[in-house]
Formats: structure tokens, sequence, C-alpha cells
């Protein structure tokens, strides 16, 4: 299947005649070894610019309409099959079945719609770590009336499926109820949101990346302490690109009030005394910008 990418230049009636070519020489290798996989489920996603931008993909409409209920089926048998079977595509494939192939009922549909609703619908524990506790609630105190932007003012980019794919993901979404499974598999989403969005959704991340030593299998690679400190460094706004990056972060950080505020800063203090790696960067950072606006 070396030419497996040229799939996307294939009219509606050729993409549905030599699919199934394509499904087949992936269960031939069915593994999470198999990047053929991964490349497969996610074309098998709709446009989410489209989505955001226009409310549906009408080539993606167009496309799968041409499949016999029968054919519609058996795509969604083989997205449920990497459902339940290839952990590390899992949210991928969910993610195909509930934004694409979600026009017939479908037992894998409906497993992805009850994994989403695990994801949504979390409820965090309460730290063991007395000072990690302290700081949870402090969170959750802090951000307990941040105003929620709006399901159309989510996406900070018109550039790409990128920004319009988180903007979706996380429409409608209350913040003190999200998986830190979901902010994990959503981690970039960070860097896509308006100032606003960030704003709303900057809680989830931190209170996450706190709880989540103290959560069996749970796992997370967003950097919320890279988000509140770059720019805010001198080696990052004195450079000569063209961008003043101290204003760019200042102009997004202006959105907290003084109570978010400070939770950020303690937030950032507990995690310099945490992080060796990172505690000179959170240091200039506090002293540049974050303890100056507490004042």
């Amino acid at each position: 299947m070396e030419e497996w990418s040229s799939f996307c230049y294939l009219s509606a009636e050729g993409y549905r005649y030599y699919l199934p070519s394509l499904l087949t020489k992936c269960l031939s290798n069915f593994s999470e070894d198999n990047d053929l996989i991964h490349s497969t489920v996610f074309s098998l996603n709709p446009s989410f610019h489209s989505l955001y931008y226009c409310g549906k993909d009408e080539d993606f409409e167009y496309q799968t309409s041409l499949f016999t209920s029968e054919q519609y089926k058996a795509v969604c048998s083989f997205l449920g099959l990497v459902f339940d079977t290839l952990p590390q595509l899992k949210f991928l494939s969910a993610q195909a079945l509930r934004w694409g192939w979600n026009k017939q009922t479908h037992p894998a549909q409906a497993k992805s719609e009850e994994f989403y609703r695990s994801l949504h619908n979390y409820q965090y524990p309460l730290s063991k770590d007395p000072q990690v506790r302290e700081l949870q609630q402090q969170i959750n105190v802090a951000f307990e009336k941040t105003p929620y932007p709006g399901d159309n003012s989510l996406c900070g980019s018109d550039l790409g499926d990128e920004p319009a794919e988180y903007a979706m993901e996380f429409r409608g979404l209350n913040w003190k109820t999200l998986h830190p499974d979901f902010l994990a598999v959503n981690s970039a989403a960070l860097s896509f949101f308006t100032d606003e969005g960030f704003r709303y959704f900057l809680s989830a991340f931190l209170i996450a990346d706190l709880i989540i030593p103290e959560i069996e299998g749970a796992w997370s690679n967003a950097d919320a302490v890279f988000h509140l400190t770059y720019g805010l460094v001198d080696e990052e706004f004195e450079r000569e690109d063209n961008f003043n990056w101290y204003e760019i972060a200042t102009r997004k950080f202006s959105h907290f009030n003084q109570e978010e505020r400070q939770a950020i800063v303690s937030y950032l203090e507990y995690c310099s005394l945490k992080d060796e790696y990172s505690r000179e960067t959170i240091n200039k950072a506090l002293e540049n910008y974050w303890l100056k606006t507490l004042l």
C-alpha cells in the first residue's frame, strides 16, 4: 500500500471502491506498530475546520453517503476493532466514530459515545498530599466563576484543522469534569485556544498536572509551566525575530483576574520547588511578570 496517501485525491466514488483494500491491508498486520493503521484511522475523520466554521464537512458527508448500509457498518466495525484492541489509537478511532461515522446505529458508535461521556464527566479526588490538596482547592476556588467564552469563541486560529479540532473537542465542556486522559490527548489545545479559552480551561490542566501522580494509569504530556512562562524570560523576549514575545504573552495573561493570578503564582511556586530542571525559567517568569501583577 505504498500509494495509500493518494486516497485523498480519489473521487468519492473511487474512495468507496478502494477503501476496502486499505482496510484489508491494515487487518493483515493489525498492531500498534503498523503506522498504516494510524494513518487510515486519521483519514477516516472529517475536516474539523469545516465542522467548526461550516457546521459540517460537505465533502466527507457526500463521500460517506455513497456507502451502502452494509459498507458503512463495515467501516464502523473496523473503527470499533481499533477502539477495542489498540489502546494507543482508542481516542482517534472514537473521534472518527463520533464526528464522522455517526449516521447509522452501530455498537462501535455507542461505545464511542460512552467513552466520551466518561472523559467529560470525571470527578477528581482530593490529593492525599496536604500541600497539593491546598493548592488544588485554591485553584478550584479561584477559577470557580471563570466565564465560559462561548462555543464559537474557542478557536484561536483559522489556519488548518488542528485549532478547529481542539475547539470542537472542548466545545460546551465544563473544565472541572475533564478526565486527565482527555487533557492528555488534547495537550496541545493550550497553544490554539483563544485567550478567553486559554483562561477558562487552564485550571483543568493545572489540577490534572498536580493530581495525576496519584491516579493509577493516568498520564499527561501537557506542559502548563511552558504556557505560563514562555515569553516572560529575558532570553525569549529579547530575541530578534520580529516578535515581541513578552507582549504576546502578557496580552494573553491580561484576561486573568487577581484571584486567578494568585492561584497561578502559587502553582508556579510549587512547580519551582519540585522541578529542578524548570526552576530557573519559572523563577524568572515570576520575577519578570507574575509577581508584579499581584502588587
